[in-house]
């Protein structure tokens, strides 16, 4: 599944850093098929984390998250052995990303919202990929809990 364009890509990080990359003939253009190879390798990597929890191909329209993680993923692909600190950097805060991603602690917001309804939003019973972790502190959990004068009180006395 290809989650960004070459535009895309080239509108992030601008045809000069990008005629850098990939211009090996020095023809002093954008080499597109380099760009789609990083995009298309990004995009199958960022594919075997996010297979563990969304069912692929992802449809509809690529959230702007996923997009910047394939963005800065590709980026580093095209920098090859010589990429700078901070592309690196944005890179291993991409793939941080995608395990939050697989292990359920983030979720891309497919088509803008979820399918529950309000009231599983509201008591925790809704989570948007589907397949998540039930939510801990649930009202019926938190019933003995009460607060006096701004401290903490269990049912039997203060805590501590």
């Amino acid at each position: 599944m290809v989650y960004l364009t070459s535009d895309e890509y080239l509108d992030r990080f601008g045809d000069v850093e990008t005629i850098r990359l990939t211009d090996t003939d020095k023809t002093g253009t954008v080499d597109t098929a380099k760009v789609d190879t990083a995009i298309e390798d990004a995009g199958q990597f960022a594919d075997s984390y996010l297979a563990a929890r969304y069912t692929l191909p992802i449809d509809g329209d690529t959230p702007e998250i996923l997009k910047g993680i394939i963005a800065a993923l590709a980026r580093e692909r095209l920098h090859k052995n010589r990429a700078p600190d901070a592309v690196t950097a944005e890179a291993d805060r991409a793939r941080s990303q995608l395990k939050d991603l697989a292990a359920g602690r983030a979720t891309l917001m497919l088509g803008g919202s979820t399918d529950a309804t309000p009231e599983e939003i509201a008591t925790g019973e809704a989570v948007a990929s589907g397949d998540g972790l039930p939510r801990v502190f649930t009202p019926e959990r938190m019933a003995d809990y009460t607060s006096l004068a701004g401290y903490p009180y269990w049912r039997n006395g203060p805590l501590g």
